[in-house]
């Protein structure tokens, strides 16, 4: 785990510090950790395809290495999300949250999948369980507004976005929903 978060400070690219397979073996976080920056990357051309099929080889790994970790499957989903298949990432996300109900980055990836397919009640209910389990979240609190707000929900929007501009006053998204 060390080597590798080493290997990522030093910028060497993710794939040149993923583990062998002896060493990912026996450890679930050396087989997690290289794909972790997935978790933030918004451009898919940041990332050959060829790596991708590495990384989601890795997480099957730490998926069978441990079978009640949310990490893996939400990061397969990240991962299917980048190369084009938002359903399959919606399916990884759910699983993700099936394994554990208070993982937010999921719920977050799932309402936002949800609320471009149009799908406002179902992400709203989503991002309602994730904000109840998890109030202190704030990065919840602006997708869920969206999501009462599209749905026509303006009171409950309304609320929503006034917790988020007390959080952060100068959100302009926000001062625009």
């Amino acid at each position: 785990y060390s080597r590798t978060l080493d290997r990522a400070r030093a910028g060497q690219p993710p794939l040149q510090g993923v583990p062998s397979q002896s060493d990912a073996e026996e450890d679930f976080f050396a087989l997690v950790v290289p794909a972790l920056f997935l978790a933030r990357l918004s451009d898919p051309a940041a990332v050959r395809p060829a790596e991708l099929s590495g990384y989601l080889k890795l997480l099957d790994q730490a998926r069978r290495r441990n079978r009640s970790s949310a990490l893996p499957p939400y990061l397969q989903g990240r991962i299917r999300e980048l190369e084009g298949d938002p359903d399959r990432a919606a399916t990884l996300y759910q699983e993700s949250l099936n394994r554990a109900a208070s993982f937010y980055p999921a719920a977050q990836a799932l309402a936002v999948l949800l609320l471009k397919k149009g799908q406002l009640e179902q992400a709203a209910t989503v991002l309602q369980q994730i904000a109840g389990q998890l109030p202190q979240i704030g990065s919840i609190r602006y997708p869920l507004a969206e999501a009462y707000y599209e749905s026509g929900q303006l009171e409950a929007a309304a609320a929503t976005v006034a917790k988020v501009l007390l959080e952060d006053p100068d959100r302009p998204d926000a001062l625009l929903l």
